[in-house]
């Protein structure tokens, strides 16, 4: 039982430090891609601006996901509640 308990206290410190991290970096990495945007669409017809919309959106998902320190504490926290859920879950 002891060990279940350090278990989950470790996978949610694990968690709360991988969502502090989160906080922290992600929106210095949005703030890159959108800095230009607005004069990106400046005096564009509505369409145009929609397909710019949706390149920075998918820009900004793909930036965040393979940047590496981003990588690195979300595939900490994915396997901490693996790890707990495998090990306790049964």
């Amino acid at each position: 039982m002891t060990f279940r308990i350090c278990g989950l206290i470790m996978m949610i410190t694990s968690l709360i430090v991988t969502g502090f991290f989160m906080l922290k970096k992600a929106p210095i990495v949005v703030q890159k891609t959108w800095k230009d945007f607005r004069s990106e669409i400046a005096s564009k017809s509505i369409v145009v601006k929609l397909i710019i919309l949706i390149k920075k959106s998918i820009q900004t998902v793909f930036k965040l996901v393979f940047t590496f320190e981003i990588l690195y504490f979300i595939l900490y926290g994915i396997f901490a509640t693996l790890g707990y859920s495998e090990t306790y879950g049964h």
